[in-house]
């Protein structure tokens, strides 16, 4: 229609190259180029349709690939509809089904640090040797017996200290931390981190949930009792439908049963957790980043030839101020700390804690 300004030029439409227009009559062109832009909302007689001019294609000449509802009568186009929702069903499914990262980030190993007494490892069904320097992994299930101990590191450079008769599952470790603890006492120096999201651990009847602190949990027949030593905790318990929490500060302590009502928190004796942070911090000392990377890749053998012939010399025999006596080959020391390779795994040995060395042989 003509305007105020005269007529308006319809310009040839970008896909239409000269080659593909000079084979079509003049009178079809003009037909083209009137088309409107916009259709307008869509006609159900538009599937029944028969087109209203036929163009027939010439030898040599390229059209562009397209999809017209003209092609498809109704029970076709309903069957290219469900079709097309099968697909997507498809696709769905196998972006759910296949295994995506955690969004917490990869996991990394906890790290046995002590063990004393009778502790068992058991990894997808498999029991291994628990020895120290092991490198523990996510669903490792760990079992402490009556008057044994086990230490970790874990992968944020936390600390805990398992006591028999004690069962562990780790059920995360990387920047979220959680543990489930069927049974037994754990005590926990949790370092303060911006990196991790979470470090909690989960018992029959309670969840205590940290920051950075020193708390201990204990787990026995009749409920669950966490004790704060330093810091804060926040502890609920899991057996209602809205569970109820606590804010543990230093000095308090509460006990959750299954059939509790109200959580109730009162003040705590930590004389003896306070022994037990000291005894984790001498191995946080003893075991530091330097001392990590030389233990890596030392495996445990029962084998003390087989020590032998890794570092062609024979095993040493270390007598401690202490009264214990260790054997096995120093492998390299790290300022004031021996690493000693032995048939139990790598221990950290302090030098100022060594009273006498002598060689097996002499």
């Amino acid at each position: 229609m003509p305007s105020a300004c005269g007529p308006i030029e319809q310009s040839e439409p970008s896909y239409m190259s000269r080659d593909s227009t000079e084979h079509l009559d003049e009178r079809t062109l003009r037909a083209m180029k009137r088309l409107p832009l916009d259709p307008g909302p869509f006609q159900d007689e538009w599937l029944t349709a028969e087109p209203t001019r036929v163009v027939p294609v010439l030898p040599g000449q390229r059209l562009l690939p397209t999809l017209s509802l003209f092609a498809f009568s109704k029970k076709s186009l309903s069957v290219s509809i469900l079709s097309t929702a099968a697909l997507l069903l498809v696709a769905l499914s196998a972006f759910f089904l296949i295994p995506r990262e955690d969004p917490a980030g990869p996991d990394s190993p906890a790290i046995v640090l002590f063990k004393k007494g009778d502790v068992a490892l058991k990894r997808q069904d498999q029991a291994l040797q628990l020895t120290p320097g092991f490198q523990l992994l996510r669903n490792d299930r760990i079992t402490v017996l009556t008057g044994a101990r086990l230490d970790l590191r874990m992968p944020d450079g936390s600390l805990m200290q398992i006591q028999g008769e004690a069962e562990i599952r780790l059920l995360s470790l990387n920047r979220r931390i959680a543990l489930e603890q069927k049974k037994g006492s754990t005590y926990h120096s949790v370092v303060p981190s911006t990196n991790r999201q979470e470090y909690s651990i989960q018992t029959p009847t309670a969840i205590a949930s940290v920051r950075g602190t020193r708390f201990a949990v204990e787990n026995g027949e009749t409920g669950t009792v966490v004790r704060v030593t330093e810091g804060t905790v926040e502890t609920s318990d899991v057996a209602t439908d809205a569970p109820r929490s606590v804010i543990l500060s230093t000095g308090e302590e509460t006990e959750i049963t299954a059939d509790i009502k109200n959580i109730e928190k009162k003040r705590a004796n930590t004389t003896v957790d306070l022994v037990i942070y000291s005894e984790l911090d001498r191995q946080r000392d003893l075991w530091n980043p330097e001392v990590l990377k030389q233990v890596e890749g030392m495996h445990a053998t029962a084998d003390e030839g087989q020590i032998e012939k890794i570092y062609s010399r024979p095993l040493e025999i270390l007598y401690m101020t202490d009264g214990r006596v260790l054997k096995g080959v120093v492998a390299a020391q790290v300022d004031r700390t021996l690493i000693l390779h032995t048939t139990e795994g790598v221990i950290a040995v302090p030098i100022e804690e060594l009273q006498e060395v002598r060689f097996q042989r002499e």
